[in-house]
């Protein structure tokens, strides 16, 4: 295979690659966390789990996988892609950020672990929930680029999975923090920088 054949598979196959390289990433740094002394019930969380892949297989199999003609987003696929594939890069590299500052504070699941720190600064400080934020904005990108309305579905359907695990957190972290973590859901807000409808309710 030629130089110019793989740098056209790569061109073809973007964000595909970018979310190959992110979750090696991932795995590779996910270390020894804390010892857990709280988690969200097993029914609660494969609920959570099956939404979240119901979403993304949604998304993989509609623009990966299938690529078969559907109801185009945009209809100019290079503008599709020269807005999603750079939203795709943003969403990962926000949400390794995110994991990095949180350190061995983190879990895949809502949890609180042994001497759990409240971290608030980093992208902690613009967003509460920076890895779900960072996760949905790649989704979206990932799925603009692919650019099919089914793609779209899927990471609507993310999405609302993405809101109940942040609720669930909410809730933990509320119970474990009182007051400091109710002050620093008061300012800060939850997904979207700036946007305050995404303010914490209790």
């Amino acid at each position: 295979m030629t130089l110019l054949a793989i740098g056209s598979w790569f061109q073809g196959h973007a964000a595909e690659t970018m979310w190959a390289v992110w979750i090696v990433i991932w795995l590779a740094t996910a270390g020894s966390g804390k010892r857990t002394v709280e988690s969200e019930p097993v029914g609660s969380r494969l609920l959570t789990s099956a939404v979240l892949i119901a979403g993304g297989a949604l998304i993989v199999a509609g623009g990966s996988v299938l690529r078969t003609p559907g109801a185009a987003i945009l209809s100019d696929p290079h503008i599709a892609s020269a807005i999603g594939l750079p939203l795709t890069a943003l969403g990962l590299a926000f949400a390794l950020w995110a994991r990095v500052r949180l350190g061995r504070n983190w879990s895949g699941v809502v949890s609180i672990k042994q001497d759990h720190e409240l971290i608030t600064s980093g992208p902690y400080a613009l967003v509460r929930h920076p890895i779900y934020a960072g996760i949905a904005c790649a989704l979206a990108g990932t799925a603009l680029a692919f650019n099919q309305w089914r793609d779209a579905f899927g990471f609507f359907v993310v999405l609302a999975g993405v809101l109940r695990k942040a609720r669930l957190e909410e809730q933990i972290l509320t119970s474990r923090f009182g007051d400091a973590y109710r002050e620093y859901a008061a300012r800060v807000p939850s997904l979207l920088p700036g946007v305050r409808w995404t303010t914490y309710r209790k």
